[in-house]
């Protein structure tokens, strides 16, 4: 029996109160403007990437019709599409080609944000050029033109970026191409990897086993896709932070 659904005869079903649960998640979801914009930027520049990462010029249109052009089960937009070009554009992640009708090439730049596992705005604000600060405890020891960086001497675990990954794959979920019961089984890891990262006294035995069930099932799914990429890489990130790589 589906944790979904219930079969009440061959013809017809009932949508369970765990269904219930989901249906209100997924929409909520496809109504955060924030999260879709951020999906469609992180999303087409790796399909861009897989279709041409040889710079080639690509129609972006064609991304409409693609499986990761959903969010949450529901169809992203031509205007998220030009949201999402125009962030990479004047990012430098991708270059309009000039053509007519209109192609778009991914830059070397955007190759190396690709390859780099990060997000757009993760990789745009680590390479953004700014003041530098070396900060130990709470003193501001200097300060000049270059990047941010902390120094912390508090060996305190802090799992934080294990929360920003559950969350991630709770949001996901839908995209994977899993069935019913094992997107809410996904889901319901991805819960428990938030409740031990969340926790005042979170242990870390506790937590990566948490973060290894939730991989586990990840790395299972067989039909790969930009989504499932992008969470796997965002996993490896929140390991390497934790952990250590």
């Amino acid at each position: 029996m589906s944790a979904l659904w219930i079969n009440l005869t061959p013809d017809s079903h009932r949508v369970t109160a765990d269904g219930r649960v989901e249906l209100r998640r997924l929409s909520r979801l496809r109504s955060a403007p924030a999260a879709r914009h951020r999906y469609a930027t992180d999303t087409f520049l790796l399909w861009l990437y897989a279709t041409g990462h040889d710079q080639r010029p690509t129609d972006p249109t064609a991304f409409l019709d693609a499986a990761e052009s959903h969010f949450a089960g529901d169809a992203l937009s031509e205007t998220e599409l030009d949201y999402a070009l125009a962030r990479l554009t004047n990012s430098g992640l991708v270059e309009d080609a000039g053509t007519e009708p209109r192609t778009v090439a991914i830059t070397l730049d955007g190759i190396d944000c690709v390859l780099s596992g990060a997000t757009v705005s993760d990789y745009l604000n680590r390479t953004r050029p700014g003041d530098y600060y070396s900060i130990t405890g709470t003193n501001v020891v200097a300060g000049s033109q270059g990047k941010v960086e902390q120094h912390n001497h508090n060996n305190a675990f802090d799992p934080g970026v294990m929360r920003e990954f559950a969350a991630l794959v709770q949001q996901l979920a839908p995209t994977y191409g899993l069935d019913p019961v094992q997107q809410a089984e996904l889901i319901r890891d991805a819960e428990v990897l938030d409740e031990e990262a969340s926790s005042e006294t979170a242990q870390p035995g506790r937590v990566r086993a948490a973060y290894d069930t939730v991989m586990g099932r990840l790395t299972q799914i067989g039909a790969a896709s930009a989504a499932l990429t992008t969470t796997l890489q965002q996993g490896q990130q929140a390991y390497n932070a934790v952990f250590g790589g």
